[in-house]
């Protein structure tokens, strides 16, 4: 797979390129295992969100060790990982991977149920965490076209959301947030809470959740550069 298109969206250094490469080919690897697998079906209800934090009638450790089991078989040592452990996203490094693609098979399993799910205050529905990555995409109306703004989480969640609204802190306008652009990403970064999410105009062409690593990426080199 050529991850130059990816990787050309935030990098301009060899360095950048060669290391963000490298962690997209094992996220690929990883992700498409997950795909292929046989996952459980899950007890849900849907009244009790996220649904990770309550809103699944057991299960959730099957789904973990299926997750982590795939870990192994790529020789990845991520030691004791909890459900407890992924909900608190007290994760770092490779056991941060497992913790997004946990999210990312619940999120496969229940995607399917028809739930209608929103976001909850800002938080995704499945898996509780607040998005990072923001999609704009240019939808016809009834007489103009117009520009709809997508959260997506790292677990796969997606929808529409109000363009200038924190989903953190729920503040809102234009002058609410600091900017800075990052090849072609640009990074907004709420002035009253700090969290940050990075958007970009939606092209088909191009895989969300590689994309998602991508900004994620983004927002490490963002933190170390305020350090």
């Amino acid at each position: 797979m050529d991850y130059r298109g990816y990787v050309d969206l935030l990098c301009s250094t060899e360095d950048c390129r060669s290391e963000l490469e490298e962690v997209l080919r094992v996220f690929v690897e990883l992700l498409d295992d997950v795909k292929e697998l046989r996952l459980p079906d899950l007890d849900v209800d849907p009244s009790r969100l996220p649904l990770l934090a309550g809103g699944v009638r057991g299960g959730l450790e099957g789904v973990l060790e299926i997750v982590k089991d795939i870990f192994r078989r790529h020789e990845l040592d991520v030691g004791y990982v909890s459900i407890r452990d992924v909900i608190e996203g007290s994760l770092e490094g490779e056991r941060a991977l497992v913790s997004m693609l946990f999210k990312r098979a619940l999120y496969e399993v229940v995607r399917g149920k028809d739930l209608r799910l929103q976001w909850v205050n800002g938080r995704c529905p499945v898996c509780g965490s607040l998005p990072i990555l923001a999609i704009v995409r240019r939808e016809r109306g009834e007489i103009f076209s117009r520009d709809v703004l997508y959260l997506r989480c790292t677990c796969g969640f997606a929808e529409s959301y109000e363009h200038f609204k924190c989903p953190s802190c729920g503040v809102r306008g234009r002058d609410a947030f600091e900017y800075n652009i990052v090849g072609e990403i640009t990074y907004r970064t709420c002035s009253r809470c700090g969290h940050t999410i990075g958007i970009l105009r939606d092209n088909p062409n191009l895989d969300l959740d590689l994309i998602m690593l991508v900004v994620m990426y983004g927002l490490v080199a963002l933190a170390k550069e305020r350090l």
